[in-house]
């Protein structure tokens, strides 16, 4: 396989894509300067199957380093007030000590600069959709061949990537795709009678293509499917353990329809949706079409199973909260309650769930049923987009920074970007616009997904990245007026100028930031890219 490229680190081991060289090495002159010439790069190793731990936790390395300035500015402190106290009374005493004294303040702010570019970075891997840099256009980085694996999938673990291919779970570094470890969870002749797995917590998707990044998992959830059910729970290291699940284990009555699901959660949970023991009555519904040709359902269903939820520890399956019921609902709306058969619309009371589940909340839909319960503790929850009435967004640079409020002005579609002075919507007419976050005023406003902006609001945008400084917009291409399959654009978030528009000549599959890195899905198998300058 090909070498891949190291990210620079310092003593550490803590990746400093953000810091200028500089500042990292105040002894060499900076590259900008006369005289200065940018660091080469270093040739990384081959691909190993080595089983490496994960580094150090992004929360626990910025508690430390906090501690670690704190205790500096009071050593600094300190020493000014030392120095004053004994400024000797001679000129070229005071000259030397003054020389001295430049030394310390430089070393100061160096120290201070860097610190600030620690914090920055912890905050950025840690954040959803966050990037270390978005500073040039993406390009590979590295590159995995994963030979004819069907339909690949990205989930973080912790600061690993974790592949899914062909009932296999791979642990790549994101910086460099070196392979760190490789999970069998499935037999090669069970993928082969079609067996599949399903893995860390479902987000919302356009159609079937997320456009957010999963939050990392810790440990990572991953359930069998088509085979005899089983919940493996992989931790960041590759150690993984197995638990069977009974295949009626939920309260599924007899002619229920389907088997209870199994949502992986992000936390080692297991979320378990299964129909209840309410007996089936349909009463005097049924379908009819009207002259148009148009089926629509009349009467009415008097009784049918509801819903139960509860979640579970995976590894164990000690139950956390539940079971919670989702009565059936006779008098919901919508058309779920009607399939077409191979003699047209049937009435289908009993259908598949339609459902998603990830660190905020468990949602589910069916005939008569519509559920939102809080991952934490099954509390109903706002809708799919919302939390506590703001909107959530697909990326930012910091987790703390929570939903966003639009603006009433605002016809807004979705928040993807927000940083803690800005926030930057998708609206209902295509728009990509950014407004302050305090005030509500606009900042600005962009075209970029061409003239027919608003017929394809809804299904041209598949991603938002951001590194605090830029966005990166994953966009398609055809519907957009752009080059290639699929188009990569760097926005500005000071100006909304477009900075780079990268074409890709492949469809959109996945892309997912890992510990502040992109990885990509594409049509030979997973790639990294790179967006340093």
């Amino acid at each position: 396989m090909p070498k891949q490229e190291d990210s620079p680190r310092d003593g550490d081991g803590v990746l400093l894509d953000s810091v200028p060289e500089h500042i990292k090495n105040p002894s060499e002159p900076d590259p900008g300067e006369p005289g200065g010439s940018a660091p080469e790069e270093a040739a990384g190793g081959p691909l190993s199957r080595a089983r490496q731990r994960a580094g150090v936790g992004a929360a626990r390395a910025g508690a430390a380093i906090r501690r670690g300035a704190s205790r500096g500015a009071g050593a600094l402190g300190s020493a000014g007030r030392a120095m004053r106290s004994a400024v000797p009374a001679s000129r070229r005493g005071r000259a030397i000590l003054l020389g001295g004294t430049a030394v310390v303040v430089a070393g100061a702010v160096v120290g201070g600069l860097a610190l600030q570019a620690h914090l920055r970075d912890d905050r950025l891997r840690a954040a959803p959709g966050g990037v270390l840099t978005l500073a040039g256009a993406p390009s590979e980085a590295w590159q995995v061949d994963l030979g004819d694996a069907v339909q690949p999938r990205i989930v973080p673990l912790g600061h690993v990537a974790a592949i899914t291919v062909d009932g296999q779970v791979l642990g790549l570094d994101p910086a460099t795709g070196e392979e760190l470890w490789t999970v069998e969870v499935l037999e090669p002749d069970a993928v082969a009678d079609g067996a599949g797995l399903r893995c860390g917590p479902s987000r919302l998707t356009v159609g079937s293509v997320a456009v957010r990044t999963a939050t990392p998992s810790d440990p990572l959830v991953c359930v069998t499917e088509g085979t005899a059910p089983e919940v493996v729970v992989i931790d960041a290291g590759g150690d993984a353990e197995r638990r069977t699940l009974e295949p009626g284990d939920g309260d599924a009555p007899a002619g229920a329809g389907a088997a209870p699901v199994h949502a992986p959660l992000p936390d080692g949970g297991l979320a378990v949706l299964a129909r209840d023991q309410t007996p089936l009555d349909v009463g005097d519904a049924r379908v009819v079409e009207d002259d148009d040709g148009i089926a629509v359902l009349k009467g009415r269903v008097e009784s049918a199973p509801g819903l139960t939820v509860r979640v579970e520890d995976a590894a164990t399956g000690e139950v956390r909260w539940g079971p919670r019921t989702v009565a059936f609902d006779p008098d919901l709306e919508g058309t779920s309650c009607l399939v077409w058969g191979d003699d047209g619309p049937e009435l289908d009371v009993l259908g598949e769930l339609t459902w998603s589940a990830d660190e905020r909340r468990i949602s589910a839909a069916a005939c008569g049923i519509s559920a939102s319960l809080g991952t934490a503790d099954g509390t109903p929850a706002p809708g799919a987009d919302q939390r506590d009435g703001a909107l959530v967004p697909w990326a930012t640079d910091d987790p703390e920074l929570d939903g966003a409020f639009v603006p009433e002005w605002e016809d807004t579609r979705d928040v993807l970007v927000r940083t803690a002075d800005m926030t930057v919507t998708l609206t209902e007419k295509g728009q990509v616009t950014a407004y302050d976050t305090e005030t509500g005023d606009r900042r600005w406003t962009s075209g970029v997904l061409g003239k027919d902006a608003a017929a394809v609001a809804g299904s041209a945008v598949f991603g938002a990245y951001t590194d605090g400084r830029s966005a990166m917009l994953v966009i398609d291409g055809p519907s957009t007026g752009g080059e290639g399959q699929l188009r990569l654009v760097g926005l500005d978030l000071d100006t909304g100028e477009t900075v780079w528009d990268v074409a890709q000549d492949e469809p959109y599959a996945q892309i997912a930031s890992v510990s502040g890195h992109l990885v990509q899905v594409n049509g030979t198998g997973v790639a990294g890219l790179a967006t340093g300058e």
